[in-house]
């Protein structure tokens, strides 16, 4: 099956998407459909990125965009990434006419055995990436950036229930229990430790070993210190999270 995977929003110009608790929604639409476009492609799907990175003047130009080169592909599904704002909980998925497809209700069905409030199929018919493509397409929204439905988030999770929805079932090696295969990729963790004088030695010394001694690049911003641990395996990451306790935010993967 052709599938084309869109990641919401632009990384910068006209169509960012949503920010909230030092989260960016146009990096996390792309940590997900990363490992959703990985998955689809080892279960032997044709797969086609089509959302561009920048260089959109507009917002309507972008969803344009997308949709054009999912349609002059052929694509036979479209499916289109985002994160929800506004104070809500839980994960939606927007279809033409809120038509109950099979796909769109495994996904569903998969966030919600994450733990995540089923706020149902919707009609999605005025959304350009939904009434646009010429084939079946969904949107999903995963969660609230804006709430606590983020610590929960996890980029493996949510990919892996993404592309298993498309696919109809399992994806041999995308088991996030495994520690390797599509785990073996950057993580990136999140503290909640703010700093406004900059990084210090002593600061980064005591992280080394909650980071399991291995080699990482620390950056300061807004929000925190980002660590950037690289070839982390799941079991590796979830161990830094056990160790940094009460000061871990997030983290996710990155091919």
């Amino acid at each position: 099956m052709k599938i084309s995977v869109d990641f919401g929003h632009c990384l910068s110009g006209a169509d960012t998407g949503a920010a909230s608790q030092g989260y960016r929604e146009e990096i996390l639409t792309r940590e997900v459909g990363k490992i959703v476009v990985n998955l689809l492609k080892k279960a032997g799907h044709d797969v086609l990125i089509v959302s561009p990175d920048s260089g959109m003047t507009s917002v309507s130009q972008s969803l344009q965009y997308r949709v054009n080169k999912s349609n002059n592909w052929g694509a036979d599904f479209f499916v289109s990434i985002h994160f929800n704002s506004g104070g809500g909980y839980g994960t939606e998925i927007y279809t033409f006419n809120g038509k109950i497809i099979d796909r769109a209700k495994k996904v569903l069905d998969r966030f919600t055995a994450l733990g995540y409030i089923n706020r149902g199929i919707k009609d999605g018919s005025q959304l350009a990436v939904v009434k646009g493509p010429s084939c079946p397409s969904m949107l999903v929204e995963c969660c609230f950036i804006d709430t606590n439905d983020m610590e929960r988030y996890s980029s493996v999770n949510m990919g892996k229930i993404i592309a298993e929805g498309i696919n109809g079932g399992t994806i041999e090696g995308s088991s996030n229990n495994s520690g390797g295969d599509i785990m073996d990729k950057n993580v990136y963790v999140q503290t909640k430790t703010l700093d406004t004088d900059g990084v210090d030695g002593i600061q980064v010394n005591k992280y080394m070993e909650k980071f399991l001694n291995k080699n990482f690049y620390v950056k300061a911003n807004g929000s925190g210190i980002l660590f950037e641990s690289q070839y982390m395996t799941l079991d590796e990451a979830n161990k830094v999270k056990s160790n940094l306790g009460d000061e871990f935010l997030h983290f996710c993967f990155r091919s």
